[in-house]
């Protein structure tokens, strides 16, 4: 199933990775209360949007068997306090 949400998140950040790279690119100053930001964090942070954003579109178009280890985890829980199953219970 497609998780339509993922792919919204994922393409917002691609759009702040690119914003922080602009920012590093063209260097656009940023000051906040009379203190100036320097631009070395907004390319560390373009490097881990990007990579948190590619993560997240690849991992959408694979397809899980998480659910598979959620249901029978939830299986074995009904059968450990299901009284007619466990008789300890």
């Amino acid at each position: 199933m497609k998780r339509p949400a993922s792919l919204v998140v994922g393409i917002l950040l691609l759009v702040l990775a690119c914003a922080q790279l602009g920012r590093f690119i063209w260097g656009v100053s940023i000051i906040a209360a009379g203190m100036k930001f320097p631009l070395w964090p907004s390319a560390m942070a373009a490097v881990v949007l990007a990579a948190l954003a590619i993560w997240l579109l690849k991992e959408r178009n694979r397809k899980h068997k998480s659910l598979d280890y959620w249901r029978r985890f939830y299986l074995f829980l009904q059968t450990m306090f299901h009284p007619a199953v466990n008789p300890a219970v």
